[in-house]
């Protein structure tokens, strides 16, 4: 089999990465992504950990619950197909999990260099057209001057270990989001709704219908978080019928390597 390794870029941005092997005898080629390799590890070692930071030991079958949760926490605050996500902050089991959630969620990945100045970073911010943020405790000094340098920056994720500051989100609340949904939110509105009702006639009644629009919204986006981790949960590892799936073991030769 032979291999080959394409990065594609856009504005000084990797915008797609694939690893493409050919079987020498079929000719038939398959693409690799970047979070098959999560995929593979849920499928054959789901309790083996995947990081450990400090006192935080997730394993696989964690990671890919908060990769998929986290890719959906960036879409609900409006990241789309091809968005640029950059993030600037020291390694950590948060690094990885943005490494991973980014391409799920279909956006770009866009790490930032931590020896940048905040002029430097700011540049790079509007070169590549990024409209989220992630920081930790170490650069979120950073943030308001690059909030004003930075015109399409539209949100800025605080993913350190104390509070949230003032106009950030929060990492650990959009990954989250949807214990948060099914929990407290639905039941605000719950009762919202039966509150409106004690109140008699519901024709006019404004608070009444507001709640019930914002009940249909609410259990629209449970749905959507929901199946976004059912594509999450992977099964035994495929038979090994001639083609390349996630969760199997190949075996490549390059092309002029006896080896």
């Amino acid at each position: 089999m032979s291999a080959l390794l394409t990065l594609r870029q856009q504005d000084g941005t990797v915008t797609s990465f694939t690893l493409r092997i050919t079987s020498l005898l079929s000719k038939r080629e398959y693409a690799m992504y970047l979070t098959q390799g999560l995929h593979r590890s849920v499928a054959t070692t789901p309790d083996r950990p995947a990081t450990i930071f400090g006192d935080r030991v997730r394993t696989f079958a964690e990671q890919i619950d908060r990769v998929a949760r986290l890719a959906a926490g960036l879409q609900s605050i409006g990241v789309a197909k091809d968005d640029r996500v950059a993030m600037l902050a020291f390694n950590s089991d948060r690094y990885a999990e943005y490494l991973l959630a980014v391409p799920w969620a279909d956006a770009v990945l866009n790490p930032v260099n931590i020896r940048w100045s905040p002029v430097e970073v700011a540049y790079a911010l509007n070169d590549s057209d990024t409209k989220v943020l992630l920081v930790d405790d170490t650069f979120g000094a950073m943030v308001p001057a690059l909030r004003d340098a930075c015109p399409g920056l539209e949100s800025i994720v605080y993913c350190g270990d104390g509070e949230t500051p003032a106009g950030m989100v929060s990492y650990d609340k959009l990954v989250a989001e949807l214990e948060d949904l099914k929990g407290p939110v639905r039941q605000e509105v719950i009762e919202r709704i039966s509150a409106a009702r004690d109140e008699g006639d519901l024709k006019e009644n404004g608070g009444y219908h507001a709640a019930r629009e914002e009940q249909g919204r609410i259990e629209g986006r449970i749905r959507q978080l929901e199946d976004m981790l059912r594509r999450a949960e992977i099964g035994e590892t495929p038979p090994d019928d001639g083609v390349v799936e996630p969760g199997m073991k190949i075996t490549y030769k390059f092309v002029g390597d006896d080896d």
